[in-house]
């Protein structure tokens, strides 16, 4: 390659030993290990490609030169407070420096970063100075069971404070990053495309999954990990997978000598090489079954929906099926992935309703005044053969005791005193009153009811000519004995002060029956 194409090339990172010797060389002072890198990184330094998305196939395993890269743009100082050497340091820092100095060149800030398995704070603490990080409890359960599976509730997301963290997890990461995060059978399939399905549906469009392995060799056999592999034959990635050949005969391997390590009964404290095996992919949106026809022109043939998720009755079940079905769009602002910042963009701005495209689902509560769907959206309501609007309801008093249960951590009274404190709480949230009820509700297209979930999601697929799904049971409260101890007298009473919410409900049930 001549000089003038490789100054030119921008995913150039260092040159060959041979290329060095035959073309670069002019003296016997000059020697490849000084003045070859030192050139290479000249170029890294005026087009700053390397650390970047499309320039990651360099990474694809540690390397020596990778850490030379880590301190002369600083990455080193700042997480360590010093540079790091690439003979004699462990795999944990490299892994570390490598999701710095990739979240430093890729993502906008205020990204949002999952971060599977343990990471060093030195590193994470500097990134979340300008991203939200977050962690999974229990992230080798990506690798048994899908997330639109019942269990997809017990996920538990945790910010950087170790605080329980609320959201819909689904197309919600703009990163995630895995430092051996879950554990596997090496052989089996099922776990390993399971593990790939769930990270792209955690993934938000485009963003990228970058997953570093630390792979161990005992005289030069690999050892497991055969999930490499498998990731690099069915993701889409930047970069290719390296024969572990050519890997152990690139003089530039970093590796890790750890002693002891049991290998077999034979060699029970063997000592084996580590090396970092890094794999970047991206979650590129296929097709969608959605148009991208205004309504001007076919809506009355392709609607758009609206879900009004009503507090504790099911919406984040409902929330996770959706995504099968619609491109959805938050409108709420207390959701960390919807559309506004905060309460003030919120009371600023609202969608142009006009400018949806058909199969598009709106979600929110709309349960404030001034900010009640009839008030926030009152075109969606008039124009029902382009706007489809649909609910869930509750049994009055499984709703009130559901909204105890999980709002119990901000609460210290009892049940029955918490009960006594709502009245006709369905029928504010909506809202309407005795004489005007049954309108109220014949509004929407659709009222599902939590006690018949499955049922009531399958007449709303068949309804909306979607295909029918099994819901997944998410975001459930623990309960105590309380429930128990809530006396037939009480009940009665409560069905008596709550007779709107009741009449609602019950006109709800009927509506299902003849749906």
């Amino acid at each position: 390659m001549p000089l003038s194409e490789i100054l030119t090339d921008k995913n150039i990172f260092i040159m060959s030993e041979e290329y060095f010797n035959k073309y670069w060389k002019v003296s016997d002072e000059m020697t490849y290990e000084k003045n070859g890198r030192m050139f290479s990184y000249s170029v890294l330094w005026q087009n700053n490609e390397i650390l970047l998305a499309n320039g990651f196939k360099d990474f694809t395993y540690s390397k020596k030169s990778h850490f030379d890269i880590f301190n002369e743009l600083g990455y080193s100082r700042t997480v360590y407070g010093r540079n790091i050497s690439g003979s004699s340091e462990k795999t944990d820092k490299y892994q570390n420096l490598l999701l710095y100095s990739f979240v430093y060149n890729n993502l906008e800030e205020n990204s949002k970063i999952l971060i599977l398995g343990k990471a060093d704070p030195r590193a994470t603490d500097n990134i979340g100075r300008h991203h939200n990080v977050f962690y999974l409890k229990d992230s080798e359960s990506l690798t048994k069971n899908m997330i639109s599976d019942s269990n997809s509730g017990e996920l538990q997301f945790f910010n950087a404070d170790g605080e329980k963290a609320e959201f819909y997890p689904v197309k919600y990461f703009d990163l995630i990053f895995s430092f051996n995060g879950f554990v596997y059978s090496e052989t089996n399939l099922k776990e390993f495309a399971t593990l790939q399905a769930n990270i792209k549906m955690l993934l938000s469009p485009f963003g990228y999954s970058l997953f570093s392995f630390t792979k161990y060799f005992f005289k030069n056999i690999p050892l497991r990990h055969e999930i490499v592999r498998y990731l690099f034959l069915k993701t889409e990635k930047f970069n290719r997978f390296v024969g572990y050949k050519k890997m152990l005969e690139d003089d530039d391997l970093f590796t890790e000598k750890q002693k002891n390590f049991h290998y077999n009964a034979r060699n029970p404290k063997a000592e084996v090489s580590k090396v970092v095996y890094n794999i970047l992919w991206n979650n590129i949106p296929k097709l969608p079954t959605i148009t991208n026809t205004r309504p001007s022109e076919s809506l009355k043939s392709r609607p758009a929906f609206v879900f009004h998720h009503l507090m504790k009755c099911g919406g984040t079940s409902v929330v996770y099926a959706l995504y099968n079905w619609f491109s959805i769009i938050f409108e709420h602002y207390e959701a960390p992935n919807g559309l506004y910042k905060d309460i003030n963009d919120y009371h600023r701005y609202k969608l142009n309703i006009d400018s949806l495209v058909s199969d598009t689902c709106i979600v929110a509560h709309f349960q404030n005044d001034g900010y009640f769907l009839t008030q926030r959206y009152p075109e969606i309501i008039d124009r029902q053969d382009e706007f489809k609007a649909f609910t869930f309801v509750r049994e009055p008093l499984e709703l009130i005791i559901s909204l105890y249960y999980y709002s119990r951590d901000s609460i210290t009274c009892s049940l029955e005193h918490y009960i006594n404190g709502h009245k006709n709480f369905l029928a504010n949230l909506i809202p309407c009153d005795e004489h005007n009820y049954r309108e109220v509700m014949d509004r929407y297209f659709f009222i599902g009811i939590v006690e018949r979930m499955q049922e009531s999601f399958d007449k709303l697929a068949d309804m909306s000519g979607k295909p029918r799904l099994k819901l997944p049971y998410a975001n459930k409260s623990k309960k105590d004995d309380q429930i128990e101890n809530l006396s037939p007298e009480f009940i009665r009473n409560f069905k008596k002060n709550n007779r709107l919410d009741y009449l609602i409900y019950n006109y709800c049930m009927e509506k299902l029956d003849n749906y």
